[in-house]
């Protein structure tokens, strides 16, 4: 079984998941973050958001579209490695912020981004797995920002916050044209941690029966 837990940063979903986990045997889940399943591929990715070796050179190369298309085959060879296991498989982000994330890293770099973006997509929806639950928690923005501003120590610029909006404008987007696809469930980020994952919980003893 597939849990995917959305939403723009700052909004719980790594504490809602660790919650939710906790409800479960030890032995029968699987909590899949953002880089933390190992891949031949998480090396060279982790590099290049380190900046180094692949984008030290930015001004004479785009990298946008090789980190879009490493995220993509790194997005596939973790749920290729899960497709068969029966334990519940709990996704800290997955295809949806892939869609969202890198969709504005591509139109930033490219005239034909929507041409690019177009076959991305593609690929990155290519056999997707079966998503027997789609979580996405909603906090508004401005304490989505102060939760994110405290965790990683910094300040957000104006344009921060505009890209942040703008992401949280496309999860929406995506969501009503997934909606007919696969379950999905919103979550308010201002209810508590607890009834947030026992209203989860509730909701995937149900699927599984």
């Amino acid at each position: 079984m597939n849990v995917i837990v959305e939403g723009i940063s700052g909004v719980g979903k790594t504490t809602l998941i660790h919650k939710l986990s906790s409800m479960f045997e030890k032995d029968d889940v699987i909590v899949v973050g953002d880089l933390e399943f190992d891949t031949p591929i998480k090396s060279v990715l982790l590099d290049m958001v380190k900046q180094s070796p692949f984008m030290q050179n930015q001004t004479h190369f785009n990298t946008s579209i090789y980190e879009s298309l490493l995220l993509a085959a790194n997005h596939h060879f973790v749920q290729e490695k899960l497709r068969l296991t029966d334990k519940l498989c709990i996704y800290d982000r997955d295809f949806l912020s892939l869609l969202v994330y890198q969709k504005f890293l591509i139109k930033a770099e490219y005239e034909n981004w929507k041409e690019i973006y177009n076959v991305y997509k593609k690929l990155v929806l290519l056999n997707l797995k079966t998503v027997d639950l789609l979580v996405y928690i909603d906090l508004p923005l401005d304490i989505a920002i102060k939760n994110t501003e405290k965790r990683d120590n910094r300040k957000f610029t104006e344009t921060d916050i505009q890209l942040l909006k703008s992401f949280k404008q496309e999860y929406l987007i995506m969501l009503e044209r997934f909606k007919e696809k696969m379950p999905i469930m919103k979550l308010n980020g201002l209810d508590s941690i607890e009834n947030n994952a026992t209203m989860v919980y509730n909701n995937l003893q149900k699927i599984r029966k």
